[in-house]
């Protein structure tokens, strides 16, 4: 894990950026699905939810990359005919021997067809084109340095804004796409939470989302963020929950248990005290 990526910049007094563990944990959906399950190259993942959670003291960012071992466990595989359908699994993450982060989550697997039914005219066709996004909040509010990597724009409400996904983003959007991706939703939520929390390089400690409906790149998507009551041993963690909305619902997905997972989140978000 190293502290030179050009997105998941170290976080909070020299840590890691966790969400780069929430990346690696699409990532390692996608490779467990092609090597392990058979998944056919061109098949759409679609994520359905995602948790993470990490242990500060393991995240201190060294001279050198942070060596990690990942063990992850397959449960719940489900199979339509030959091909993989949807599975669920659970990922460990170790540095130096110690448990630094814990984290899973769920997806379904569909093949062209099937997405081009469902999808249809979403489709994109070559490049996806720039999204002609709104004007950013400042980036020093969400913890960036340039607007470029800041996905929210300021509303006239507290608390909440409109998702920027502009799509001439070289990582979060790194290839065509017919919706925004859930990785963007994720790191709206984490920039509404600074936002919200006044604290722009705060370490979040723990993610838990649900993926419920597409977001559509045409179509405005409000970001709002507030405060979860807790137990009074549970008072020294902070507690946002940001929400992603799309202001219009359109290629809503199935009901379960054949869900196919969209990218709508809605999630909470625990961050370390003050």
């Amino acid at each position: 894990m190293a502290a030179g990526h050009s997105f998941f910049t170290p976080v909070a007094d020299g840590r890691h950026d966790p969400l780069i563990g929430c990346e690696t944990l699409r990532q390692i959906g996608i490779l467990l699905g092609h090597a392990e399950f058979g998944v056919p190259f061109g098949h759409q993942f679609l994520i359905q939810d995602l948790h993470f959670a990490v242990r500060p003291q393991h995240l201190a960012v060294g001279y050198e990359p942070a060596a990690l071992s990942i063990s992850v466990t397959c449960t719940q595989v489900v199979r339509r005919g030959e091909n993989l359908a949807r599975m669920r699994f659970e990922a460990v993450f170790r540095r130096n021997g110690q448990v630094a982060a814990t984290g899973g989550g769920s997806f379904s697997c569909l093949a062209p067809k099937v997405y081009r039914r469902l999808r249809g005219a979403h489709l994109p066709s070559g490049d996806c084109g720039p999204s002609a996004p709104g004007s950013p909040t400042a980036p020093a509010r969400v913890g960036r340095l340039s607007p470029m990597d800041v996905v929210l724009s300021p509303t006239d409400a507290r608390n909440r804004w409109l998702l920027r996904a502009d799509t001439r983003h070289p990582v979060l959007f790194e290839h065509a796409v017919d919706h925004v991706p859930g990785m963007v939703l994720i790191e709206a939520a984490r920039q509404a939470t600074a936002v919200a929390l006044d604290r722009p390089h705060y370490l979040p400690v723990n993610l838990a989302c649900e993926f419920a409906r597409y977001t559509e790149l045409a179509q405005p998507c409000t970001i709002e963020a507030r405060p979860l009551s807790a137990p009074p041993r549970e008072a020294a963690e902070a507690s946002w929950r940001p929400r992603c909305r799309a202001a219009s619902r359109s290629s809503p997905a199935p009901s379960r248990p054949h869900r196919t997972g969209t990218d709508v989140l809605r999630g909470d978000l625990g961050s370390t005290p003050p």
